[in-house]
């Protein structure tokens, strides 16, 4: 490039403009650093930092109604993917967020903010019908959904919650993840609790460590 007298004079000006930028760039993240605490460590989790928004999708619970992002609004979640078929892992999970909720006496408006929903990934089996006579079993709070395969998947692909139907006979099996997932109360993915057998007591102290975390 030939330098000439109009450049000598404006290079001065594009390299104080350049250094204007970045000092600007360096206080805003600076200032993003200070606003936005460093996520606390939980014990068997993870908290998503932002938390994952979630796109719409429409699922039934076992009243008959549409549960779908609306319905998560306002409150914590407990999402857990399993079926009612399920021998081992899915009634000890949801045993286990019983006695979850039951840890949380002391801490009154954080119970009454938490709800437990158990997404039933076999469909074929588990009707609203069966969802109502195996949810509240643990808990008459808790809520079973269910819907086609299209719409779990329009909301398990989102969460990366993989599943397979074993369908080779009348009491097949499903293979699924054994995370619990807590949604925050504008309805997107804040934290994943992970290490099944899941310990009750954990699980709790985990919730509530979300919920400081993005209180502050």
């Amino acid at each position: 490039m030939r330098y000439t007298r109009e450049s000598g004079k404006a290079a001065p000006l594009i390299i104080g403009l350049v250094a204007f930028l970045a000092a600007l760039a360096g206080l805003w993240v600076g200032s993003k650093l200070q606003s936005d605490p460093e996520p606390p460590q939980l014990a068997n989790g993870m908290i998503l930092a932002p938390p994952k928004p979630l796109q719409p999708f429409a699922l039934v619970d076992h009243n008959g109604e549409v549960y779908d992002l609306a319905r998560m609004q306002g409150h914590w979640t407990f999402m857990f993917f399993g079926y009612t078929h399920c021998p081992d892992v899915c009634p000890d999970t949801m045993s286990v967020l019983n006695l979850s909720l039951s840890q949380l006496k002391d801490q009154p408006q954080a119970a009454q903010d938490a709800r437990v929903v158990f997404v039933s990934v076999d469909p074929k089996r588990d009707t609203a019908q069966q969802l109502a006579a195996y949810v509240p079993y643990f808990n008459e709070r808790f809520l079973g959904v269910t819907g086609e395969p299209g719409a779990l998947e329009d909301l398990t692909r989102q969460l990366g919650i993989l599943y397979v139907v074993n369908d080779d006979g009348p009491e097949y099996t499903v293979d699924h993840s054994a995370s619990i997932l807590l949604m925050d109360p504008a309805g997107r993915m804040a934290a994943v609790f992970s290490g099944y057998p899941h310990d009750p007591r954990e699980i709790a102290a985990n919730y509530l460590k979300v919920r400081q975390h993005y209180q502050e």
